[in-house]
């Protein structure tokens, strides 16, 4: 196995295990205070999307072992659908994390322009 698959295979690998455990760390703060607070915040999104971040680093260089010198792949069906799922995934994950950035924009906006507002 070639360094660079070695390197991203453990560098995807800390990355999950570390956003695991931060999400281990999350949901038992939550169950503790038994609202779901912390389930509910963009850092959630953050955790997961880093979770998959790594499994598809992971993913990446499986593929990349697959390739062959001449530049063909041997893929099965499977491999496929699979890094398309991640992909999908972590796009989501990413639009999640934008949304919640531009919603707090929009909203600290808002407040801005209210408390400027001259008052009739």
């Amino acid at each position: 196995m070639a360094f660079l698959e070695l390197t991203m295979i453990i560098g995807g690998l800390c990355i999950m295990v570390g956003a695991g455990a931060f999400l281990a760390g999350l949901w038992i703060r939550a169950a503790r205070r038994m609202d779901g607070q912390d389930l509910r915040g963009g850092r959630l999104d953050l955790y997961m999307l880093c979770v998959w971040s790594g499994l598809l680093l992971v993913q990446l260089a499986e593929i990349l072992r697959h390739m062959q010198f001449d530049g063909t792949f041997r893929l099965s069906t499977l491999t496929l659908a699979a890094t398309g799922a991640v992909i999908l995934l972590c796009g989501i994950g990413a639009g999640r994390l934008l949304l919640r950035r531009e919603l707090r924009w929009y909203r600290e906006k808002r407040e801005e322009t209210s408390r400027t507002a001259p008052v009739s």
